[in-house]
C-alpha cells in the first residue's frame, strides 16, 4: 500500500515537472537543465520502486515454491513408506521394496 502511494506521488511529481518543462523558458539553459535532472531523478526513483516491488514478488514466489516442494516430497516419501511397509500378523515386511529400504 505504501509503495502504491509513493508511486502515485512520484507520478504526480513527474507530470508536474513535465508541465513545468512545457511552459519553461527554453532559452534559460540552467533552468531547463535543472528541470530535466529532476525529471530523470523522479524516473529513476520510480524504476527503483518498481524493481523493489518485483523483487519482493519473486522472493515470495521462491519461498512458496520451496515450501511446496518440501511438502510434496515429504508427502510422497511418507506415502511410499506407508505403501511399502505391509506388516502381517508377525510384523515382518512383506514387500521387496520395503525390505530394500530397510537394508539401506
Amino acid at each position: 500500500m505504501e509503495n502504491r502511494n509513493t508511486q502515485e506521488l512520484l507520478m504526480k511529481d513527474y507530470n508536474t515537472i513535465d508541465e513545468c518543462i512545457s511552459i519553461a523558458d527554453k532559452s534559460n539553459k540552467e533552468q531547463m537543465e535543472t528541470l530535466y535532472k529532476e525529471k530523470n531523478n523522479i524516473r529513476s526513483q520510480m524504476i527503483q520502486l518498481e524493481t523493489a516491488r518485483n523483487e519482493s514478488k519473486w522472493k515470495k514466489i521462491e519461498i512458496l515454491v520451496g515450501v511446496g516442494t518440501f511438502v510434496i516430497t515429504t508427502s510422497i516419501g511418507i506415502w511410499k513408506v506407508v505403501k511399502t511397509f505391509k506388516f502381517d500378523s508377525n510384523g515382518t515386511i512383506t514387500s521387496t521394496l520395503g525390505r530394500s529400504i530397510l537394508m539401506k
